[in-house]
């Protein structure tokens, strides 16, 4: 998963899955990332493996 500024784009097994854009500034926040697994019957389990979070710098300046 990669968030820049309101654009989401996500990969699974190397391929690119979604890529979206959030249109409305004000639902832009700051808050905790959560990893979910939406209810079923019977109950299940998910196992993450190899998950890395890495922040960048904000940028400076214009863009080229």
């Amino acid at each position: 998963m990669l968030a820049q500024a309101n654009r989401l784009r996500v990969a699974f097994n190397g391929q690119q899955v979604l890529d979206w854009r959030e249109p409305d500034p004000a639902r832009l926040k700051d808050g905790p990332i959560g990893l979910q697994l939406h209810g079923f019957t019977p109950p299940q389990e998910v196992i993450y493996k190899d998950v890395v979070i890495e922040t960048f710098r904000k940028r400076t300046g214009s863009l080229p």
